[in-house]
């Protein structure tokens, strides 16, 4: 009765820690400090889900469902937080309208900069649209096209990654083409006039 206790908050534990390290890490943080954190948490996750995977094993007598299925959501959630590409795409995928509207509120002008020149969002749900601050990068060039960046990671100094709003024909093109000839890989078409950009 003892080990299963033990199982049932270890398990409890591992879910908690999971659940909260995705999100935290995905739209939280950034560039070094996400390297910092990232470190730490997978090491004790893992080493937490390995020691219940061998517990559940070994006193297989003592196993509840709740055992066996939080180590298996464990291991799925943590595939998920070390996969950032498939946790990005779910991201865009499920939250493409709320970033739709807030390219149209761009366009209209609607949402405008602060004084600085920074488009900062409103933030009106748990999870960030645009992750690290909830601001967004607006080109809107000569031509009358709009290209909108909603960041994915904010990187770390130079390095950034972002989902990318443009319907400036020349800017597809060279995306087009780069994703083509795979010049760079960090490039990935999602959709009519949508891409996942990196620098």
């Amino acid at each position: 009765m003892k080990k299963q206790h033990t199982k049932t908050i270890l398990t409890t534990v591992i879910l908690l820690l999971a659940l909260l390290q995705g999100p935290f890490l995905f739209y939280y943080t950034y560039g070094f400090f996400k390297l910092i954190f990232l470190i730490p948490l997978g090491l004790i996750g893992l080493g937490l889900t390995i020691y219940l995977f061998f517990s559940v094993c070994k006193y297989a007598a003592t196993n509840t469902r709740y055992h066996i299925i939080g180590l298996i959501l464990a291991f799925v959630i943590g595939f998920f937080t070390i996969r950032t590409d498939a946790l990005e795409y779910l991201d865009w995928k499920f939250r493409k309208a709320d970033r739709d509207k807030i390219v149209e509120e761009v366009k209209q002008g609607i949402l405008v900069p602060n004084d600085s020149g920074i488009y900062h969002l409103p933030s009106n749900t748990f999870l960030p649209i645009s992750n690290g601050g909830n601001d967004i990068v607006v080109n809107e060039n000569e031509n009358g096209t709009t290209s909108v960046e909603f960041y994915i990671d904010r990187g770390f100094i130079d390095h950034y990654s972002a989902f990318l709003y443009t319907n400036d024909e020349n800017e597809i093109a060279g995306l087009d083409r780069a994703i083509a000839n795979g010049s760079n890989r960090a490039f990935k078409k999602f959709g009519d006039n949508w891409y996942r950009v990196g620098y």
